[in-house]
């Protein structure tokens, strides 16, 4: 059974994905209408970090990991294609981690101003 927390990591990361392959599109139409073909990727960073950089800390990486596995296979290496692989199951179980750890977090919290509530109440 997926978690809430999971639920939000593959929305996250659907929405990522999507984005990749529409500034992936884009920059493709760019090198059709001239833009030099090696200068594809340096675009590609550029378009993403545009976005990437008004996002929340929390889910920015997420995003952006997911947005790379859009780059198609024939404009990377091997390597590079194992990396941004890599990368995205990095950020996809560590945006789960950092979630599920705020929300312990915050259940605490709760938990605790519950107790003290009650204690306050006990006295009054």
């Amino acid at each position: 059974m997926i978690t809430a927390v999971e639920r939000q990591a593959e929305t996250i990361s659907l929405s990522g994905a999507e984005a990749g392959r529409a500034i992936w599109l884009a920059v493709d139409c760019a090198i059709e209408a001239g833009l030099p073909a090696n200068r594809a990727r340096r675009v590609f960073d550029s378009m993403l970090d545009a976005i990437v950089d008004d996002m929340p800390a929390d889910s920015s990486e997420l995003f952006s990991a997911s947005a790379y596995e859009a780059i198609p296979m024939s404009a990377t290496s091997t390597v590079e294609r194992a990396e941004i692989d890599r990368n995205a199951w990095r950020a996809y179980a560590s945006y789960c981690e950092d979630a599920a750890a705020d929300m312990e977090a915050q259940a605490i919290d709760h938990a605790y101003d519950t107790a003290r509530d009650e204690r306050m109440m006990e006295r009054a």
